[in-house]
């Protein structure tokens, strides 16, 4: 009987044990997934609680006292200030190397006006590559297993090229001789060499599909009035073919005129039918997975300043976007914001419901072209739109301002 009750002691003691590592596993692991790799915030806030702390190195430029963070003052700094850190669980238990950032308040120009796109690659972009049939009616394929899908082709024979025009005279001028291309491949240079054909018009050819820009339509987000700089879009312009960020060397944003709004419906994404006027407005200098940016040209006098809202700062609730989608100023239109921060890992940004009855029943909802729309709460810029939910276009998702200027800090 008490060799009976010692087992079952010991049962109980193990059950218990086990329950207590799978809840301090939990616990560790939420913790963990819940920390951002970059944790952003103002001069003289706090961020942590008594059981995750931040721990910094070393600095004169940062000091971090009971999680209050706060910039030095013995040394005169501009801008936002970083150092390295680590977040400790209980102040014991590390977690998570992070980029700890301490910004300045800052406002921006809202934007909201429709913008043309107009961007050339970095380098001619390789799509693929195909068949050639020669005049005697055999085909072959001269560049494949030599020049790879996604490879940017920077010279051919020694020339600098900036166009498809450009590369096909090259190849033409060979004569059917081989000709070397200097191209980037995974961010190594290599040299090629393919031996060209003639095809049924007696003209050298390789054999490759390639592309050297993009245009588009998308929305201009803000302006920063210190530096000039711009925000667009909210996320990369893809290569349609290779469904990746195009490389960009250079382009233009230009001003737009809007023909036509296709309306989205479930599963049929809307989209706004329009054209680039050539009237620039700016030159564009980067393309990333948060948006398009570079230094504006056009006029800001009628643009909106308002101070930034960092993730944190933001809540759930109504807000509003900015857009000239239906006129031909910009004007705001009621929105709902349905989700803030998650879970880093997992976090696809804000999530956005379009609430206001013009917009719907013009668009109904978030339509394409309406990507970068400021998104503007409690009087403060906090983000923007980027894509909509395509089975149901009343909602879309949207980017923190934070993570669109933390691409020209």
């Amino acid at each position: 009987m008490k060799e009976k009750k010692r087992r079952l002691s010991r049962s109980i003691c193990r059950g218990l044990f086990l329950c207590m590592l799978s809840l301090l596993a939990g616990i560790y692991t939420y913790a963990l997934l819940s920390i951002p790799e970059t944790i952003r915030v103002r001069d003289g806030e706090s961020w942590g609680s008594d059981w995750v702390r931040l721990e910094t190195e070393e600095t004169q430029w940062i000091t971090v006292n009971e999680n209050t963070i706060e910039k030095s003052t013995a040394i005169e700094t501009t801008g936002n200030a970083s150092v390295q850190g680590t977040v400790k669980l209980w102040g014991v238990l590390p977690l998570k190397s992070v980029s700890l950032e301490v910004w300045e308040d800052r406002e921006l120009l809202v934007g909201g006006s429709m913008l043309g796109i107009d961007l050339y690659t970095d380098g001619i972009l390789v799509l693929g590559t195909g068949k050639i049939e020669t005049e005697s009616g055999s085909v072959s394929s001269p560049a494949k297993g030599i020049v790879h899908t996604g490879d940017r082709i920077r010279k051919v024979n020694g020339v600098e090229v900036r166009s498809v025009e450009q590369v096909d005279a090259l190849i033409a001028e060979s004569g059917g001789e081989a000709v070397t291309l200097e191209l980037t491949r995974e961010g190594t240079l290599q040299t090629v060499s393919v031996t060209p054909i003639l095809d049924q018009n007696h003209m050298p050819r390789i054999g490759i599909w390639i592309r050297d820009r993009a245009q588009g339509l998308g929305t201009l987000t803000f302006v920063d009035p210190a530096s000039g700089m711009f925000g667009a879009v909210g996320h990369g312009i893809s290569d349609v073919d290779l469904e990746t960020v195009l490389p960009v060397q250079d382009g233009l944003i230009t001003e737009a005129k809007i023909r036509h709004l296709v309306k989205g419906e479930k599963g049929e994404p809307g989209e706004v039918e329009g054209s680039l006027t050539g009237i620039v407005s700016g030159r564009v200098t980067k393309n990333t997975d948060m948006g398009v940016y570079g230094t504006y040209q056009g006029d800001v006098s009628t643009m909106q300043s308002l101070p930034i809202a960092l993730r944190d700062d933001i809540t759930e609730g109504e807000a509003v976007i900015y857009s000239d989608i239906l006129e031909d100023t910009v004007r705001a239109y009621t929105v709902q914001i349905e989700k803030t921060s998650g879970i880093p890992v997992f976090d696809t940004g804000l999530v956005v419901t379009i609430t206001d009855e013009r917009l719907l029943n013009a668009t109904g909802g978030v339509i394409q072209g309406m990507s970068g729309c400021p998104l503007v709460k409690d009087g403060m810029l906090i983000g923007a739109v980027t894509h909509v939910f395509v089975n149901d276009p009343t909602r879309g998702y949207g980017v923190y301002i934070e993570d669109m200027l933390s691409q020209i800090a």
